[in-house]
């Protein structure tokens, strides 16, 4: 039910906007099951200004720019 899974999602961050592991599983969401690709991108952006050293969200953003935006420079960067 990914209606629940979202809303569930925003109401997390509507408690806590500074949880950069929600952040990030949001970010998974949107990519992989909404395909909402500028969605899922700016809250890659969010979870790693949240949380810059976290190696998950670093390389779950590298795999996103790699298998969805074809960007492989920027991917190879994050993934170094």
């Amino acid at each position: 039910d990914y209606d629940a899974a979202e809303a569930l999602f925003k109401k997390a961050l509507e408690l806590d906007p500074s949880d950069a592991k929600i952040t990030g599983n949001y970010a998974l969401f949107q990519a992989d099951e909404r395909k909402d690709y500028d969605a899922a991108e700016a809250l890659f952006k969010k979870a790693l200004e949240l949380d810059p050293s976290n190696a998950n969200f670093t390389g779950n953003y590298a795999n996103f720019l790699k298998n969805q935006r074809k960007d492989y420079d920027a991917a190879e960067a994050l993934f170094k």
